[in-house]
């Protein structure tokens, strides 16, 4: 059987490490960050504009206004920073299995003994333009579940990234839940 790759997905293999690594999406986040500039650049002008009486504005209105303009424009630009700049990284050797998202650290690393591996699954649902939300888990070795990663390039790379890690640690695919026995589901290979 055949399983396509995500040319978005960087697979080193060495001899005792594999690293894989994966960016969240692409040039679509700076759209959400010249948002966030343009709201900047169109309300400003407007804190500068007297009252009505013709007066300036207070020092107080100004904090007021620049406080407000920043609760709208710093989640929006830190939004489209999030979406164009973070990439994931799984680091995997036969003792640990790292995951980490950086540069802009919104999550602690995860790290999980590789003895206590048993299976890694995918369940894919909502789709955006530029990136995939599911989930890649890890299912350890007392049947509770990790949630190693949810944003993907595409709806290709979080399979891809299963079998990667299926194939380091030796795992054959078994179906978890139902998860991985549809068509487009990591199955059994040879």
């Amino acid at each position: 059987m055949l399983y396509p790759k995500d040319p978005k997905v960087r697979v080193e293999r060495h001899e005792k490490t594999l690293k894989i690594e994966w960016n969240w999406g692409d040039s679509g986040g700076y759209v959400w960050v010249a948002f966030g500039f343009l709201i900047y650049l169109i309300l400003i002008p407007l804190a500068k504009t007297p009252t009505m009486s013709g007066e300036p504005r207070s020092v107080g209105e100004l904090l007021g206004f620049g406080a407000g303009l920043s609760l709208l424009a710093i989640p929006t630009i830190l939004l489209g920073l999030t979406g164009t700049l973070n990439k994931t990284v799984i680091h995997a050797d036969h003792e640990r299995l790292t995951v980490r998202v950086i540069p802009l650290r919104w999550f602690k690393a995860k790290i999980i003994a590789g003895r206590e591996i048993q299976q890694f699954f995918v369940n894919s649902h909502v789709s955006s333009s530029t990136s995939v939300f599911g989930s890649l888990y890890l299912l350890d070795g007392n049947s509770h579940t990790i949630t190693l990663a949810s944003t993907f390039p595409s709806r290709f790379a979080a399979h891809q990234i299963c079998h990667e890690l299926q194939d380091w640690y030796g795992l054959e695919d078994l179906p978890v839940f139902g998860q991985n026995t549809l068509p487009h589901q990591p199955g059994p290979r040879p």
